[in-house]
């Protein structure tokens, strides 16, 4: 079952629908994603309203997908969720902790990680190694897990664009998808309709037939 969230607070859409240009934009977005889910989500709710994002969770479509209105772009979520209720509707749910690779993912270790990438920003050179880690000796090996996970598993990262205000047919299609998100290794391909989830799940999900591209 789908875990879905609407994402009604400004303060929410701040952190969660900002644009991603870089290792750090996406490091900090997707544990921002974390900390909220795992603070707010109380059970699905009974419509999504945009924005919105949709966890799958299952063993061969494992995403965070978040619709906008005129974006949806998608990410990999490799974490466990241990909820309150396998129901994801019932109402009063809840996320109790996520776990990743056998490891308890929970509030305090959220907290941990963003210190960890707060630190890891500030160093002169922006290498990662422990030892440049401005780190509190309480820092538990969860939040160096997680603060890993958000740096070295693979992002999977596709977004869908309908975009009139920048509209070129050459170079920027009213539709289009954007490839990774790093200026160096970004790219577009343009589509020739509006598509919507049910045609961003089919692109995506390995268990359907494989979509064509006629170029």
């Amino acid at each position: 079952m789908d875990l879905i969230f609407n994402i009604k607070e400004q303060i929410h859409k701040n952190k969660l629908l900002g644009k991603i240009t870089s290792t750090n934009d996406y490091a900090k977005m997707k544990l921002s994603l974390l900390e909220i889910l795992i603070s707010f989500w109380t059970g699905n709710p009974k419509k999504p309203m945009i924005p919105y994002v949709i966890i799958k969770n299952d063993v061969s479509f494992r995403r965070a997908i978040i619709v906008c209105q005129d974006k949806i772009f998608s990410f990999s979520f490799c974490y466990n969720l241990h909820v309150n209720n396998k129901d994801y509707n019932k109402q009063g749910n809840n996320i109790i902790e996520y776990y990743y690779k056998g490891f308890r993912i929970g509030t305090k270790e959220i907290s941990e990680a963003r210190a960890l990438i707060n630190s890891y920003n500030a160093a002169e050179d922006n290498t990662y190694c422990y030892t440049i880690l401005d780190v509190d000796e309480s820092t538990s090996e969860e939040a160096f897990v997680l603060f890993e996970s958000l740096y070295m598993v693979e992002p999977g990262y596709i977004r869908y664009d309908h975009d009139p205000n920048l509209a070129d047919p050459i170079t920027h299609p009213l539709n289009h998808l954007d490839i990774n998100f790093s200026k160096d290794v970004s790219y577009k391909i343009g589509l020739l309709n509006r598509i919507g989830i049910k045609e961003i799940e089919q692109i995506l999900s390995a268990t359907p037939k494989c979509l064509y591209l006629n170029l």
